[in-house]
């Protein structure tokens, strides 16, 4: 930071102190970085030695090489309703099998049918009963 005072004064000598005085010493550092971009810092930083990272926005993950190109964090797909979009991929990385989306998620009431006869147990005419009278 080009501040080497801050290391003679008693309130920002160990790190316990710069904790305590945490309050004091943050407008310090917010002054510092007023005029660094989030890689700047995280650069100058990681060439003196002391571990550092960017906690990302999304507009700034959505854009990463590692995460949204060689992990294919984000995906795109053709929805029915929605047209082409942009989605959350699977986590889940594998290093032998790659982990397709098989299906998208159902438009409202698509599969209220299937889950009332073959979670819920009821018929077909009691479903049919249910959408006459409006309730689903």
């Amino acid at each position: 930071m080009g501040k080497p005072e801050l290391l003679e004064t008693e309130h920002f000598a160990s790190n316990n102190a710069r904790v305590i005085n945490h309050a004091e010493l943050k407008p310090i550092i917010e002054e510092w970085l007023t005029d660094k971009t989030i890689d700047q810092t995280v650069d100058m930083l990681l060439e003196k030695g002391i571990p550092a990272a960017p906690i990302n926005t999304i507009d700034r993950v959505v854009k990463d090489p590692h995460i949204a190109g060689a992990r294919e964090m984000f995906v795109e797909i053709d929805h029915p309703m929605a047209g082409r979009l942009k989605i959350t991929g699977n986590q889940i990385k594998l290093t032998n099998h790659k982990i397709d989306i098989r299906k998208l998620s159902p438009t409202l009431s698509q599969d209220t049918r299937q889950i009332m006869v073959e979670r819920l147990g009821m018929s077909d005419k009691q479903v049919d009963e249910l959408i006459a009278e409006e309730v689903v």
